[in-house]
This record gives C-alpha cells, structure tokens and sequence, in this order.
C-alpha cells in the first residue's frame, strides 16, 4: 500500500474513533517497510498501551474521567506517529515524545484535541461532542523548573460591581508560607482572557483540565460578592492527585493488639468549596500541600491553627492532622484530632474505624464498641472490624455482643483466621459459663432471701454480661428498693442504658444520684468511661450534675 493511501485511510480511522483498526493497519506497514524499524517499535509500545487501556475500561477500573483522559492520549500518541510517518524515513524523528516535553504549534495541538473529541464522542456513541482536554499553551505560566509542586492561581471573579480581588491575598499569602516553611513550591496566576465569557472554569473538571494542561498539581479559584456589607469569598480548589480521593490510612489491630495500618481511599475528594475565611482556607490548602510533599511536622502545625467552621475544611483538615499525627506516632493527638472531626460528622466511618481503634488501644473498651458499630456500617461483613469489636465488647463483659461478632466474622475469614476466631470463641463460652453460674447461685440465694443485696448486685451484674438487659435494670431497681444509696446498682443502671443508647435515661438516673445520698464520684469510679463528655451514638450531651 502507498504511504499517502496509508496515512489517508489511517487518520479517517482515526476521525471515527476506530483506534484498534488503526494500529493494527499501520504496524502492518511498518513491519513490511524498511526504514520505519524505530518507528514501529514506538507504534507498537503505543499500541500496548491502548490495549492496556481497552482491557481496563473493560474490567470497569477506570472513571470516566480517566479513560477519556487515556483515550485522548493513545489518540494524540497514534497522531504522532501518523505526523512522523508522512516525514522520509532519513529525516523523521523515530522518538514519539509525550505532550509535556514536545514542543507542538499551538494550531497543531488544537486540530489534534479536535480529533480526540470527535474521536471519543463516536466511540461511547454520543453524538454530542466532548469538551477539548486543555493541554500545555502560550498562555500557561512558566513554573521554576526547581518546583516540585505547582499551584495554578485563577483570578477570582466578582459577582457584583465590585473590585475585591482576594486571589492577590491568596497568592501574597502562599508565598510568605512557601518562604517561612522553605517548600519547593512554584505559585503563579493565569492569565484569564477577559474578554472570553467562556475562559474560566465552571466545573472542577474544567479547572483541573486547565491545571493539567499547564503542569499544576494544585489549582485554586472562586467567587466573590457583597452582600448586606458584607464580603462572601468562595474559594474552590481542586488536588490533581490522579485519584478523585484523598488516600488516608485505615487503623487496624494485629493479633497482639498493636496498631497496623493499610492504605484507603477515603471518601473525601481531592476538591471542594470553602467558605472560611481566606486565611483559614489557606491554612487548610498550605496544610494540605505541605502533607502532599511529605512535610508531616509543617502540615501539623498548620492544620492544628485551623479554627473554622466550615464543614469542609473541618473534615478535610481533621483528618489529614490525624494522619500526619499518626505518622509522628502521636496518638493521643491524633485521638483529640479525630473527636474535632467527628462533632460535625458523627457518621463518617473512617474517622470512626480509627478513633474506635486507637480507644480499644488505650483501654476505652466501650468508646471503641460505639466508633466500631458506626464504622461497621459502611461495610457490615468486615472480618477484622468484626473481630476487633468482639474483643471490645468481651473486654467491656458484653459477652453477648461478642459472641454474635466472632460467630459474623467467621463466616467471612480465612481457614486460619477461623482457628484464631474458634479459639476466642472458645474462650468467651467459658465466661458465659461462668456467669451463668453465678447468676443461678445468685437467684439461689434470692429464693431464701429475696431481700439480698449482694446476691440481688450478683445477679444484675451476670444477667448485664449475658445480655439480659431489662432483667438487670429489674434486679438493680430491687437493689435501690433496699439500699436507695447503691452505687453499684446506679452505675449498672447507668451502663445498660448506654449499650441500649438511652441518653434521657442516663440523665434521668445521674439526677436520682444527685437527689440521694449517693457519692456521685463513687458512681462515676464504678464506670468504664467518663459520663461528662458527649456520648458518641447518641449525638446528645449527657448532663452530670455537680458533685
């Protein structure tokens, strides 16, 4: 086949988005011309690669936004190799450079990103065409080629007759961070064409288009407006990370109950609106950065002068202070850090996951069953979760609840974990054994004398271990029915109304103690936890009344 017949049919295959066909076409050439031996070498590699691609959108494992990205590239990549074949063997480059380090005239890259568009359009079968990747052009700033993180600022655009301008604080503001923390970072603004009503972003994915286009890991743009005097500022930000979610590490318990990690993908974007004030947004995004570069001591003592709220940057930020403190093996800070996170989102199952661990750590084997039960919500059928609450909850003597979650997470362990589970098992049976016994010596005692306090103490305790909760609240009653003064009877109380989630309960009985005789700090010594501190579950304060 002529070369010219070639690379004509080549790019109307191209055009209607049959790439495979394409390839296929011109390594056959290739093979059979001589003089293209280098060229086809870089064909072939180009080919593998959509191949590559083809086989992972197949198995789902891209986003959209991914595979459109990777189907521009094998697109812009077979263009390439088309430009450089209709060059004679002796003259054309044999090297196909990527788009970040070939230089390409600006109308070339256009026709080129056209072409993908079409090319992506007819290949999902929408005949609405795609938006142009925006790759590197004239106007794109020059970043210091020392960087190793580059922020794209974008003037912020006023929706009023205003002039404010807070992207020039933002920028002045970045700076003095990158000089005072010494980060090699590069911060420089866009040059937005006035004029074109069309040049700024209006979603995340036209911003980070433009970020990427112009080699930024970071890009930052917003709104401002006055309203009733005053100035709402709404900065917009967007990590380009590859990953739409931030990549934080789970907590998890090792046989011996040392802490282990994995890495998760965390359902916090990479992107989002703040509506703080711009020097807590810069806080939030200086932080940020410097925890993308590893600088874990710089984003510490950033994200822990963040004081907002902001329900974004109070998520976002909480949770990447927890994770460097992790990895400064501060738990305890990293305990505090996840509590702040989750007063304003009590629900998000990795902060639960964590704190729930590190509580089971510190001996907090009540806190670590709430955060633990909240965390297993996303994923009920979670092995090691399951197993880790079981041993909170045989630790905090809920021996019911502890058997229920080795028996859900064998179900879905590994044969040897199953043996390490049946071992526990084993071991909690003969507990619940014991405690059967004592409540039948208990109700022995009871049937001579029905009046005895100890035996009535025994037996509400057993039956609060073997899950029997509203026979042990009956049997404390009948305590205090003897010995208004009980404390033992006013703390059992108190703790079945926390595993039954009761909060108007627990008050109630904390305001019986303060009405009677009762020490209260001999009530609050007979607890597990703290009673004067907000209850995980249940969302409300329990109120202690003064001693």
């Amino acid at each position: 086949m002529d070369k010219t017949v070639l690379i004509s049919q080549l790019k109307e295959q191209l055009s209607n988005g049959e790439l495979d066909q394409a390839f296929d076409m011109l390594n056959q050439w290739l093979e059979k011309n001589e003089g293209y031996r280098a060229l086809q070498n870089e064909a072939l590699q180009a080919q593998a690669q959509y191949a590559k691609y083809r086989k992972e959108t197949s198995m789902g494992i891209l986003s959209d936004d991914q595979a459109k990205l990777r189907f521009n590239q094998s697109t812009h990549q077979l263009l390439q190799l088309i430009d450089t074949l209709e060059q004679p063997p002796g003259i054309a480059s044999t090297k196909v450079k990527s788009s970040s380090n070939k230089v390409i005239p600006f109308v070339i890259i256009s026709a080129i990103l056209i072409i993908a568009a079409v090319a992506w359009s007819w290949y999902n079968g929408n005949q609405k065409p795609e938006p142009p990747v925006v790759t590197m052009d004239e106007s794109c700033p020059q970043y210091d080629e020392q960087s190793i993180f580059n922020i794209l600022l974008l003037p912020f655009v006023a929706l009023d007759e205003s002039q404010s301008k807070p992207h020039i604080a933002i920028s002045n503001s970045l700076a003095r961070l990158k000089d005072q923390y010494k980060i090699d970072c590069d911060i420089k603004t866009y040059a937005l064409d006035k004029e074109d009503v069309n040049a700024y972003p209006t979603t995340n994915d036209d911003a980070g288009d433009l970020a990427d286009g112009c080699d930024a890991q970071l890009v930052i743009w917003g709104t401002t407006e006055n309203v009733s005097d005053n100035t709402i500022v709404q900065t917009r930000y967007k990590f380009l990370s590859g990953d739409p979610k931030l990549e934080l590490n789970k907590l998890l318990l090792t046989e011996d109950s040392k802490l282990d990690t994995v890495s998760s993908i965390s359902s916090i974007s990479t992107n989002g609106i703040l509506t703080a004030a711009i020097e807590e947004s810069i806080k939030l995004l200086f932080g940020l950065l410097a925890h993308e570069t590893g600088n874990q001591a710089i984003a510490v003592e950033l994200l822990e002068e963040l004081e907002t709220e902001d329900s974004t940057a109070t998520l976002v930020g909480g949770m990447v202070l927890a994770e460097n403190y992790l990895a400064l093996n501060d738990n305890e800070k990293a305990l505090k850090a996840y509590d702040k996170v989750l007063e304003l989102h009590p629900d998000y199952a990795l902060a639960r996951n964590n704190r729930g661990i590190l509580n089971y750590v510190n001996g907090q084997y009540v806190e670590a069953t709430e955060d633990l039960t909240v965390a297993l919500e996303k994923n009920p059928t979670d092995a090691r979760i399951l197993t880790t609450r079981g041993d909170a909850y045989m630790k905090a003597e809920q021996y019911k609840e502890a058997r229920d979650d080795f028996k859900k997470a064998r179900k879905q362990s590994e044969s040897d974990d199953k043996k390490v589970i049946d071992g526990k098992i084993k071991v909690l049976d003969s507990q619940i054994q014991k405690e059967e016994t004592i409540k039948e010596e208990a109700e022995q005692n009871l049937r001579s004398n029905p009046n005895n306090v100890n035996a009535l103490l025994q037996k509400a305790e057993a039956s609060k271990k073997l899950g029997s909760y509203e026979e042990s609240i009956r049997t404390s009653e009948k305590v205090l029915n003897n010995d208004p003064d009980n404390a033992k009877a006013y703390a059992n109380l108190i703790n079945i109304y926390r595993v039954k989630k009761d909060t108007h309960m627990i008050n109630e009985t904390l305001s019986r103690v303060q009405v009677s005789n009762t020490d209260l700090s001999k009530v609050k010594l007979l607890l597990p936890y703290k009673i004067n501190e907000r209850n995980s579950l249940l969302k409300e304060r329990i109120t202690v009344p003064r001693e």
